[in-house]
């Protein structure tokens, strides 16, 4: 707990330099025109920015490494005091889970990795809670369905699944408005439960002064509409 607090002050206390500098850590817009990650791989030789989340930080002198993740991808960074003069020290005042843009020439390190030799960054986000740690994760089941945004950030699995699900649920979703079908929400709180032998959840409405109850089963609404619908057809 002391230890939670401890990084929370400290950040709380880069988030005030950041401030005294005269910068925006909450801009309500990129300097940059954004591209995905996975546009930067496929890069090789141009100049691009892009924006996302610092998962790593590895400070090297005059040099300083970090890894930035978004909904595409994962790619280096790759810092130069030379490169950014004044701008490298507002380095210090960053911390893995902040959301930055770069700008820069995408590049290939010495060991082949494709990176992003930045010459301009922008802070987006400044993080005042830390992640858990990326080597151990999170491995409690208990507290990975209890955080799930966190479980996303850190296990690439349950993200693919996450969107291959999304993916999924377009696809059925184009197949059946293609052929004339029309998506509908029915109410989420009704004055009448019914589906089976469920025990609903109740709730009273204020304003009404009524209770109503957390649907169970789409069906009775679901077949008022279809009748509702024959009914209008039939009069055209």
């Amino acid at each position: 707990m002391d230890e939670t607090k401890n990084v929370r002050d400290d950040r709380l206390e880069k988030l005030k330099k950041i401030k005294d500098l005269g910068i925006d850590p909450y801009p309500s817009k990129l300097k940059f025109d954004r591209k995905l990650i996975s546009t930067a791989l496929d890069s090789f030789g141009s100049e691009i920015a892009v924006a996302g989340r610092l998962l790593s930080l590895r400070g090297h002198g005059n040099v300083i490494f970090a890894d930035l993740v978004d909904e595409s991808g994962k790619i280096q960074l790759f810092f130069q005091k030379k490169v950014l003069n004044d701008q490298f020290k507002i380095l210090k005042l960053i911390d893995i889970a902040d959301f930055i843009a770069v700008k820069g020439k995408v590049i290939k390190t010495i060991v082949g990795e494709i990176s992003i030799d930045i010459s301009e960054f922008q802070i987006l986000v400044k993080s005042i809670k830390q992640l858990p740690s990326m080597w151990y994760g999170l491995k409690d089941v208990e507290e990975r369905y209890r955080k799930r945004y966190l479980d996303i950030i850190l296990n690439n699995e349950v993200k693919n699944r996450l969107t291959t699900r999304s993916k999924i649920i377009d696809s059925i979703r184009d197949f059946l408005t293609n052929r004339g079908f029309i998506e509908v929400e029915t109410p989420t709180l009704q004055p009448v439960y019914g589906g089976g032998f469920a025990r609903p959840f109740s709730t009273h409405h204020n304003k009404l002064d009524t209770d109503f109850y957390l649907r169970i089963s789409d069906e009775m609404y679901l077949k008022r509409l279809i009748t509702f619908l024959n009914i209008q057809q039939k009069k055209f």
